[in-house]
């Protein structure tokens, strides 16, 4: 499945990689996902963008604090955080 690079700002800016089949799938994804109090605050996006090694280089690089997963919804409509440890699977339904 495809990778996107989502850019928000809720209460603070987000850099989201979200796997979908679509960018706009991938922006809903990234909004549901957000488990700060901006979840409660609303949010713009910026940009959602096919994710590349290089761009997410550079938002590492450029940034302080960088959570290193990926965020995608499973067969069920549920939300996964996927990191080196492994899946997360929520109980939250997104589709």
């Amino acid at each position: 499945m495809p990778k996107f690079i989502v850019e928000t700002v809720h209460s603070f800016r987000e850099i989201h990689i979200v796997e979908a089949d679509t960018r706009e799938n991938a922006e809903i994804i990234a909004e549901k996902s957000d488990y700060n109090a901006s979840y409660y605050l609303g949010h713009h996006t910026l940009d959602v963008k096919p994710f590349t090694v290089d761009e997410i280089l550079r938002y590492k690089n450029n940034d302080v604090y960088f959570w290193d997963g990926v965020k995608s919804v499973n067969a069920d409509g549920c939300l996964v955080y996927t990191t080196e440890h492994g899946p997360r699977v929520t109980d939250e339904k997104i589709f």
